[in-house]
């Protein structure tokens, strides 16, 4: 570290485990946290572009559908999404978030 950057001193280290997960790993571990609603309601939502912008269909189209009411859809959307996002994000830790905090607010620390 010295070589590349001079002057620097190291004052601590601190070394991390975390397992290493392939891809087919990750899809195999979410496939088997969502229900079977949730996937199809992820499925129906992305194949209907429901996730573009703007988006290709609404919730009320994929619902009816689907023969359900859109509350219904969106309740399995945002079940699925929160599943999906705790599996991207975990095992996170609280200094890497607070470095994309301030990032987000160009560089200073959230307030």
């Amino acid at each position: 570290m010295s070589a590349s950057f001079a002057g620097t001193e190291l004052l601590a280290k601190r070394e991390r485990h975390r397992s290493v997960e392939t891809a087919q790993e990750f899809r195999s571990s979410l496939h088997e946290r969502l229900t079977g609603r949730q996937r199809t309601a992820l499925r129906v939502a992305y194949h209907g572009g429901y996730f573009q912008s703007p988006r290709d269909s609404t919730a009320e189209e994929l619902a009816d559908g689907l023969g359900i009411s859109s509350s219904t859809l969106h309740y399995h959307l945002r079940a699925a999404q929160w599943k999906l996002v705790d599996a991207f994000l975990r095992g996170d830790d609280s200094e890497r978030r607070r470095g994309e905090t301030a990032e987000w607010h160009g560089g200073s620390e959230a307030r």
